[in-house]
């Protein structure tokens, strides 16, 4: 009587394992799937971003050009500001010169 018992047990036990490792299964393909999902979906929404920065940023800058504006480097803009400062010295210290200057810059300027 006792070995119909212990294959009574072990038949059961090899049934909740079959289940488990079914369910496993399962649970795994459902993970692989969601996984590829949100793969696909979060690289679709970084696609659209990226592409609506660009857009933005294209829209700013032609507005920009239409207004007869552009964009300079601050460098560049203080290199300026600092070279007008010295002429504007310049001038200051030295009218007579600053005369031919500023008639030299006239012709300069017209052609």
């Amino acid at each position: 009587m006792r070995p119909i018992l212990l294959s009574l047990r072990f038949h059961q036990k090899s049934d909740t394992v079959k289940y488990w490792f079914f369910g496993i299964l399962a649970l795994l393909l459902v993970a692989f799937f969601i996984l590829t999902a949100t793969v696909y979906l979060g690289k679709n929404w970084y696609r659209e971003s990226i592409r609506t920065k660009t857009e933005v940023r294209e829209e700013i800058l032609k507005e920009i050009k239409n207004e007869n504006k552009a964009i300079y480097e601050t460098e560049q803009v203080k290199q300026l500001e600092h070279n007008t400062t010295l002429m504007n010295k310049w001038m200051q210290k030295n009218p007579k010169d600053a005369e031919k200057f500023l008639k030299f810059k006239e012709g300069y300027e017209s052609r």
